[in-house]
């Protein structure tokens, strides 16, 4: 009998004695944050396929998809180029990879670009043009595309994206577990959080910069969704990351390929997703003006013109030709950063 005690008692002041020597949640994600930001200025390539399955109204339907993305970033600008084919939603399926739907997403420190091929290549391709002017705007744009990265750990909010170490400070409770569990053949420390927009468990690995090794999420009724919509009664959001590849690049370590699971359970959709994330390359501080970045380069001759921010005008149509924005008669209506062309038709007698 007083032996038993007395091993519980030993068993109980390990674990305080373990419990007091954990780092602190904020000392995790000041290292996590310390990491990220060695990461500002890159050229990242990457390849996801994504295999979702379930039912929805009754019906059952699989998709299978595939992405490759080039994310080029210098802190300020970013450039995401993507090209998506397989089964593209309800527009196609098995769409070859020749025939890959290609994007473009570009803010140059001045002009945001949004670029695209059509599914029908006997339709023009489409570009819009806008202008940023505040820096709030501006980061928001930046964070839209990085976000993008399935090993970029950010959360949507009402008011856009959110790097996972800002919600975690802003949780309503937060811990860090006493003992450390194996993620791969690393220790994690985990920590578990619980925000309006979830419960979170994160798993931070030390030996790899104090990067997120695995993260697990899981939203019911009352949540906060991805979008910032609060979820209603029945419907359940679940997802798990797991990185399975780290790689020491230029002093930094950099998560190279993960998998991810993920559940959506409402009282009309069961269903399952599957994705497998890779990149292919990843560049630090590259010399960005030098290999041209942030160019407008891959824009076809010919692409249809929108303006951001100014209506459409029936009957007036710009093009672009060779870096410029010309109008029905070839007349360069935007050529350089800080012109735009006028939301008013020019009259027939100019």
């Amino acid at each position: 009998m007083y032996k038993e005690i007395i091993v519980v008692a030993l068993h109980v002041m390990a674990s305080q004695v373990l419990a007091a020597g954990q780092p602190s949640v904020g000392e995790l994600l000041n290292k996590y944050a310390q990491t990220q930001g060695k990461l500002k200025s890159f050229i990242c390539k990457s390849e996801t396929v994504i295999e979702a399955s379930g039912y929805r109204d009754g019906i059952y339907k699989e998709v299978k998809k595939y992405v490759a993305v080039e994310m080029r970033s210098d802190g300020d600008r970013v450039k995401m180029i993507r090209r998506l084919w397989g089964d593209i939603g309800s527009i196609r399926r098995d769409l070859p990879k020749e025939d890959a739907v290609y994007t473009s997403h570009m803010w140059d420190g001045k002009n945001f670009y949004q670029y695209g091929t059509n599914l029908d290549r006997s339709r023009s391709p489409r570009l819009a043009i806008g202008k940023t002017k505040f820096n709030k705007r501006r980061r928001a744009r930046n964070l839209s595309l990085l976000s993008t990265d399935p090993l970029v750990d950010y959360v949507g909010t009402k008011r856009g994206k959110k790097r996972i170490d800002a919600i975690i400070r802003d949780a309503d409770e937060v811990r860090v577990r006493d003992r450390t569990e194996r993620i791969g053949e690393s220790d994690c420390y985990v920590i578990d959080a619980t925000t309006k927009y979830g419960k979170f468990t994160l798993w931070i690995d030390p030996q790899h910069g104090h990067n997120i090794a695995q993260s697990q999420v899981v939203r019911g009724e009352g949540d906060f969704s991805g979008a910032g919509v609060r979820l209603a009664k029945g419907v359940e959001l679940y997802g798990m990351k797991t990185v399975i590849r780290f790689e020491a690049i230029d002093g930094a370590w950099v998560a190279m390929e993960a998998v991810r699971k993920g559940s959506v359970r409402t009282p009309t959709q069961n269903s399952a997703i599957k994705e497998h994330y890779k990149r292919t390359a990843f560049i630090l501080n590259p010399d960005h003006d030098r290999l041209g970045s942030f160019l407008t380069d891959d824009i076809a001759n010919g692409t249809t013109v929108q303006f951001m921010g100014i209506p459409r005008v029936p009957g007036v149509r710009y093009r672009w030709q060779n870096g410029k924005v010309l109008d029905e008669k070839s007349r360069v209506v935007y050529g350089n950063p800080d012109q735009r062309p006028s939301s008013k038709r020019e009259s027939k007698g100019d």
